[in-house]
């Protein structure tokens, strides 16, 4: 089992780096954006002009990111299976998140929080019209 995740790791990154530098810096910086949101949601620091910028920039890489969920689908291509597996990550991370919520109980109208929230309906949404057009990523 171990075998196969870190055989899956070597081609996503593979994969990874064989996409345009542009794509790969939006990615790197997506991922801050998205550790530095993860753990405001548990801080009292949503009015912090850094962190509204952070939560701009994740929407928009984000949004960038299924963007393809309305153009035309290769589910082949490298850049939209890093997207898929970005983004299936993304939602489960989001989800954990979420049921940290739950537990710890945050304020609903948390900015970060509520961020958190769209942004899963919308990975969900581009992740199931990913599986309309695509039976495999293989």
């Amino acid at each position: 089992m171990f075998n196969k995740l870190k055989r899956n790791i070597q081609k996503l990154y593979s994969a990874f780096l064989k996409t345009y530098s542009s794509t790969r810096f939006l990615i790197i910086i997506f991922g801050i954006c998205l550790i530095l949101i993860s753990i405001s949601v548990f801080f009292d620091i949503n009015q912090n002009e850094g962190l509204i910028t952070i939560r701009t920039i994740f929407a928009s890489i984000i949004g960038f990111l299924i963007e393809i969920s309305s153009s035309k689908v290769i589910c082949n291509d490298r850049t939209t299976i890093i997207r898929n597996y970005i983004v299936g990550s993304v939602s489960l991370l989001i989800v954990f998140i979420l049921i940290l919520d739950i537990i710890y109980y945050v304020s609903p109208i948390n900015p970060s929080l509520m961020l958190l929230r769209n942004t899963l309906f919308s990975c969900v949404g581009f992740l199931i019209s990913c599986s309309k057009y695509c039976e495999s990523d293989h």
